[in-house]
């Protein structure tokens, strides 16, 4: 993959995906992190999402967010018409329809997988990773009205230690993730793999705050009521069970 990449082929995303249903999940992350990185790329990436040929769900939490929060506004556009998110309005109706999810008996063993699918990528690392995400142990409000409204609707409150910025170098490469530290010449990017990237200001065509948070949008895309109900009851003993 890393020499098909340097070699950077128009035919690239087309063979990439050929094979994504036989993928491992490392083989898709570093697939989607590979096609991420280039516009055109990512075009394909969304006509595979509209073809099901990447399935919504096997998009964690992050990547949805550099799609729905992407420098283009095409690529915005098409991501938030696949993905489920929108306008305000549309976000609204989405808090409406999965409201139900506060009345469903719940299972914690159930929402535990719907964990492991959508969010353990930021707020559960492997060992050895830096967390993307704030560690859930340190959440407060663990209501069920509290978690309904962080998981389902991020932007309402932002935590600036978790703001998303969309970067573009010289060469054209898109990155997007949250600034760690910056200096006079340097500026050090948490990318959505966990992994720390140094970039010399002067290889920067634009920064851009989003002003939003990393946690996206449209979450519930990938689950139903239900599976929204025994994800917060998971997350509400989530200290206790990770004990």
């Amino acid at each position: 993959m890393q020499s098909l990449e340097r070699l950077a082929p128009d035919s690239l995303p087309k063979t990439l995906l050929l094979n994504w249903q036989g993928y491992l999940p490392r083989e898709r992350n570093r697939t989607l992190d590979t096609l991420f990185k280039r516009k055109e790329w990512i075009q394909t990436c969304l006509d595979a999402l509209q073809q099901n040929i990447i399935r919504r769900g096997d998009l964690d939490a992050a990547r949805r967010q550099l799609l729905l929060k992407h420098p283009d506004p095409s690529i915005r556009q098409k991501a938030g018409e696949i993905l489920g998110a929108g306008s305000n309005k549309a976000r609204k109706q989405a808090l409406k329809t999965y409201r139900s999810a506060l009345e469903l008996p719940a299972n914690e063993k159930r929402g535990r997988t719907v964990f492991q699918q959508l969010c353990a990528v930021c707020h559960l690392p492997p060992k050895g990773f830096p967390m993307n995400g704030p560690d859930l142990r340190s959440i407060t409000d663990r209501t069920k009205e509290g978690l309904f409204s962080a998981i389902l609707d991020p932007n309402q409150t932002v935590d600036a230690s978790y703001s998303g910025y969309s970067i573009t170098l010289n060469n054209g490469t898109a990155l997007y993730g949250r600034i760690l530290s910056e200096s006079t010449n340097h500026v050090t990017l948490r990318l959505l793999d966990g992994t720390d990237q140094q970039l010399n200001r002067k290889s920067i065509q634009s920064l851009q705050n989003t002003g939003l948070s990393l946690m996206p949008e449209g979450l519930e895309a990938g689950m139903t009521p239900q599976q929204l109900a025994d994800l917060i009851l998971f997350i509400q003993n989530f200290k206790s069970t990770s004990d």
